[in-house]
């Protein structure tokens, strides 16, 4: 921030996405000093560069983590198949499994997913007799979620297809670079 006296001005950098015009006209102040008052003329970008849609293209932490997950679900998803599972249900099965009974919530944090994506995924769970819910002891209203018997032979069923697709999608990664990648990911998970 600049300072002009004891006030505040933004610098024009803050105003991303718009066409900044700064303007500095002098005013007469009290005992002499002469006081400036800034003006922004803020007027909306409607159409960015190429060259700004390609820096979004190639640039965007987003689009491109989620462009190799799609092709990494693919590959889990190809491998689990025999298995009857998707990689979304292996891995919230062996959580299940790791947490023991869980409320919604905590697994809904512990994989970083909203409760209505988790009740859905859930769901399916629940159809195929893999996970059971039950409410909680302590309090009715908190349903509880647990891997069964058939739950845990699911996951002993899938591993082999699921260590399959780790290896091949690590492949062409060192331990050392498959270690930093887990690192990364871990720093931008905390990031946001």
């Amino acid at each position: 921030m600049e300072r002009d006296g004891r006030r505040s001005v933004p610098p024009a950098s803050a105003c991303a996405g718009l066409a900044v015009l700064k303007i500095r006209r002098p005013r007469l102040g009290n005992g002499g000093l002469t006081l400036y008052v800034y003006t922004y003329k803020l007027d909306s970008v409607t159409k960015l560069s190429t060259q700004i849609k390609l820096e979004v293209a190639q640039t965007c932490v987003h689009a491109n983590l989620k462009r190799t997950l799609r092709q990494i679900t693919q590959c889990f998803d190809g491998a689990l198949a025999s298995s009857g599972l998707h990689i979304t249900q292996f891995t919230l099965l062996t959580t299940c499994s790791l947490k023991g009974a869980s409320s919604v919530g905590d697994l809904a944090a512990q994989l970083a997913l909203d409760q209505t994506t988790l009740t859905r995924n859930l769901k399916i769970l629940l159809r195929d007799g893999l996970v059971e819910l039950k409410p909680s002891a302590q309090d009715a209203r908190v349903r509880l979620v647990s891997i069964t018997p058939a739950g845990e032979a699911a996951i002993a069923r899938a591993y082999a297809a699921w260590r399959k697709a780790q290896r091949e999608v690590t492949a062409d990664l060192s331990l050392e670079e498959y270690r930093q990648l887990l690192s990364l990911l871990g720093r931008l998970q905390v990031a946001c």
